[in-house]
C-alpha cells in the first residue's frame, strides 16, 4: 500500500468536512429565512383581511 498520500487525503477529507459545515449552516439559515418571510407574509395577508373586512364591509351607509 502506498502511504505517500495520506497526509494529503486527510487535509482534503478534513476541508471537505468544514465545507459541508459551512454548507450546511447556509441551508439552515436559508431555511429559517424563508420561514420567516412566510409567517410575514401570512400575518400581513390575516391583518389585511380582518381591517378590510371591519373597515368596509360591514358598515351601514349613512342615512
Amino acid at each position: 500500500m502506498d502511504y505517500r498520500h495520506t497526509e494529503d487525503f486527510a487535509r482534503r477529507m478534513e476541508a471537505e468536512a468544514l465545507h459541508g459545515r459551512a454548507l450546511r449552516r447556509q441551508a439552515i439559515d436559508a431555511f429559517w429565512a424563508d420561514m420567516f418571510a412566510a409567517m410575514g407574509r401570512g400575518l400581513r395577508a390575516l391583518r389585511g383581511r380582518l381591517s378590510g373586512a371591519s373597515r368596509n364591509k360591514n358598515l351601514l351607509p349613512e342615512a
